[in-house]
Formats: structure tokens, sequence, C-alpha cells
């Protein structure tokens, strides 16, 4: 059996490159083979859920900012609009009023019960008004948003360096 000393007094350069190259390649395969199966670091796991976590609060800021868009100029109407219904006053009519008692209690109370409905009416139309304006605002202001790209893995870039037994200048 002939050693490898020998081998190579006897081989050619291209074949020497050949095997070289051959072996390299069965090396990074290898190697390849090895990251795939092996299991995420721990360190790795933190910078994904960090990811997942900014992401996840980004969205959340945004939905918040675009409700509090819709809501902030809507919610004044609503409000005047059920303080106008809780104003209804009515005063109890009895048996025993007298007719003219009784009239003027129900023209109190239908009156009361008018000026409640339409102020109600009103500031319910100003709120809708209010509504579809904000909507607007909060699409043009989501449009405006800037949208998060994500980002690939975190962690060092694949056959980022020189490749070991090389200089960077060789390489440059």
């Amino acid at each position: 059996m002939r050693t490898w000393k020998e081998f190579i007094q006897e081989a050619t350069a291209a074949e020497i490159t050949k095997a070289g190259a051959k072996a390299l390649r069965d090396e990074r395969n290898k190697n390849k083979a090895e990251r795939i199966t092996k299991a995420k670091s721990a360190y790795q796991d933190y910078l994904d859920d960090q990811i997942a976590f900014k992401k996840e609060k980004y969205e959340a800021q945004k939905a918040a900012q675009l409700e509090k868009i819709r809501q902030g100029k809507v919610q004044k109407p609503l409000e005047a609009a059920k303080q106008s219904l809780a104003n209804i006053k009515t005063t109890p009519i009895s048996s025993k009023d007298g007719d003219g008692t009784a009239y003027s209690g129900l023209i109190g109370n239908v009156g009361s019960a008018a000026v409640g409905v339409g102020g109600a009416a009103f500031y319910g139309i100003r709120a809708l008004a209010a509504k579809r304006k904000a909507d607007k605002e909060a699409k043009a202001a989501e449009k405006n948003q800037p949208e998060t790209k994500l980002k690939g893995k975190s962690g060092r870039p694949p056959g980022g360096g020189p490749t070991p037994g090389t200089s960077i200048t060789a390489q440059a």
C-alpha cells in the first residue's frame, strides 16, 4: 500500500486541487447538515423573541393611535347626545288632577321629550359626521405610517468571513 506522500509526489497539480476542493466541499456539506439539525442557541431564541415583541408592540401602538384618532373627536358629541337624553324631565300626571293641570303636564312632558330627543338627534348627527371625518383622517394617517420591514434572522450572517488559511487582503 502506498503512503500519502508517495501519492502526492505522483499526482499532478490539477488532481491535488480537485481532491482538495472535493474534501472542502464534503466538509462544508457536513457542517451545513450539522447546523440544520442542531437546535438554535438560547441567545438566538432570545433575539427572535425580541423581534417578535417589538413587532407586536409596534402594531399595538399603531392600532391605538388610529383608534385614538377615530374616537377623540367623536366622543364629545356622543356625550352631549347622552346628556341631552338624560335631561328629559317629566312630571307625573295623576287621575285626580284636573283637565287643565293634566293637559299642561302632558304638554310639558311632550315638550321636554321633544327638546331632549331633538338635542340627541342634533348631537348624534354631529357625532356621525365627526366619525366619518375621523375615519378619513385615520385612513390618511395609516397611509403615512412607515411599515416595518421584517428583518432576516438575527445573528451572524452565513459565510461572512474569510476562509481559514487565507488573509483578508487576498480575498479583496
